[in-house]
């Protein structure tokens, strides 16, 4: 019997290294060809609907290896020669993406102009991009409108260039320092990102977790494209977020203050965090204090040149908070609730269309508040579920959001959120539906197929554990 049970599991263990060995070939090879497709895939390129289709082919094919082999990590244990393969095959798939084209997107067109404004010294809250090339009042100072001849088609290039910019003054620090090391050039904001990937990639790796952690967080192909194809600067939160948690874990909670109000600077939803850090402060009135006057001190720093430069039509902060809508799914839901429930009391369009909005807020808070009532919960956890739920009901769904999500699913797997890497790469079928006159069908169905296994596996998830058998006697 026992002879039997060693060769069941060395069959399943060699299985596990099968699934590994062709799933790493299968990453690099989409990778490889992804990249060289990209070319065709640029914004300012014809679209050919072939092209976009084969595209999204290859990185659900990818997101699907990927899964299988996030699952058989899991089970799988690791030499040496196989840890190698990992890091060699998530090496692969990062240089082979680094010098390509961005596949349907132009946001780093912004980033490239709003560093060059930074590194000039001048508030890029203050001007929206058209400005500097429309404009010919003296208000506009001469060094922008230089800055815009310099750009070459950069600032033609911008999208929503009426709007001014959206970014956080941290995520603007970051833009700068890429325009220091070479101006308009997008290798060097890559690079940038490339830097605190790997950041990231050690601070898993020091939390002493399995090396299947290594694998969830370095294969993740959507990470891999997100960040170094379409160079989205989702990538500069992620170290700051583990550092956090990992601060917390080690009772350095002042620190996880410290790390979360700069990724607030980044992109602010990080601030939802804080409470679950507060929360564990709770009998340190000293150190809540500290923590609390940190959290002020940023929140001033970071909002002065946003506030000092007004919150008008044209800010991209009240833009994208008023009126951003894409790739949702759960969100329609609330939307048709909250709008029903509107019409019953009144029949205004302008609280109709923050109705919803609000909705999402209180639903996002009300989970930061409840994640944080428990001052001895799982730290991971609790940020991986916030995290979650503020991507899962968001009015825009963007693939690169999801990147939140990775580093905390490397520290606490979840197989529904992991397949969100093989069914978001649905997201750029938009175009070729667009290109039909069928966005509309896109907008309320196909996010469906997207969205819909998703939420139907963590429904079934949560309703296992609730009726699981509890240990022990009655």
């Amino acid at each position: 019997m026992s002879l039997i049970i060693h060769q069941s599991v060395d069959t399943a263990e060699n299985l596990h290294r099968v699934i590994l060995i062709l799933g790493g070939v299968l990453l690099a090879g989409c990778c490889i060809c992804l990249a060289a497709l990209s070319p065709r895939l640029g914004v300012n390129q014809p679209k050919n609907q072939i092209v976009i289709i084969g595209a999204v082919g290859l990185m659900a094919a990818a997101g699907g290896a990927y899964v299988i082999m996030a699952i058989a990590a899991r089970r799988a244990t690791f030499s040496r020669g196989m840890c190698g393969w990992i890091l060699g095959i998530g090496l692969v798939m990062r240089l082979v993406m680094l010098p390509s084209t961005p596949i349907l997107e132009d946001d780093q067109f912004r980033y490239l102009w709003d560093g060059a404004v930074v590194s000039r010294g001048i508030n890029p809250y203050r001007y929206a991009p058209l400005e500097a090339v429309t404009t010919h009042s003296d208000q506009i100072p001469q060094e922008l409108k230089n800055l815009a001849i310099s750009s070459g088609d950069v600032i033609h290039r911008i999208n929503y260039p009426w709007l001014r910019t959206v970014y956080p003054p941290v995520a603007q620090a970051a833009f700068a320092a890429a325009h220091l090391l070479a101006p308009w050039s997008l290798t060097a904001w890559r690079l940038l990102l490339a830097a605190f990937d790997l950041a990231t990639l050690w601070l898993v790796w020091r939390l002493g977790l399995p090396f299947a952690a290594v694998v969830i967080y370095w294969l993740n192909p959507l990470l891999v494209k997100e960040i170094y194809n379409s160079a989205h600067l989702d990538m500069l939160l992620l170290p700051f977020l583990v550092g956090a948690a990992r601060a917390v874990y080690r009772e350095r909670l002042i620190a996880a203050t410290a790390a979360l109000g700069i990724a607030a600077g980044i992109k602010l939803w990080p601030a939802l965090l804080l409470p679950v850090v507060w929360r564990r402060l709770s009998q340190k009135p000293g150190a809540l204090v500290g923590s609390l006057s940190i959290t002020a001190l940023l929140a001033v720093i970071f909002a002065g040149p946003m506030i000092w430069a007004g919150f008008d039509r044209s800010s991209g902060l009240v833009a994208y908070g008023r009126h951003w809508e894409m790739n949702n799914a759960l969100y329609l839901v609330i939307q048709w609730i909250a709008v029903k429930g509107i019409q019953i009391f009144t029949a205004s369009a302008g609280v109709e269309a923050l109705a919803p909005r609000a909705v999402f807020a209180l639903l996002v808070v009300a989970t930061a508040i409840w994640a944080a009532a428990d001052r001895h919960a799982d730290i991971a956890g609790r940020f991986l579920l916030v995290a979650a739920v503020l991507f899962l009901l968001s009015p825009t769904q963007f693939p690169w959001y999801y990147v939140w999500l990775i580093p905390f699913l490397a520290w606490r797997p979840n197989k529904a959120l992991i397949l969100y890497s093989a069914l978001l790469p649905i997201y750029y079928l938009r175009p070729v539906l667009e290109h039909v006159g069928r966005t509309r069908f896109f907008d309320e169905v196909l996010v469906w197929v997207e969205h819909g296994p998703v939420i139907l596996l963590l429904v079934y998830q949560w309703v296992q554990s609730a009726f699981r058998p509890r240990q022990g006697g009655p």
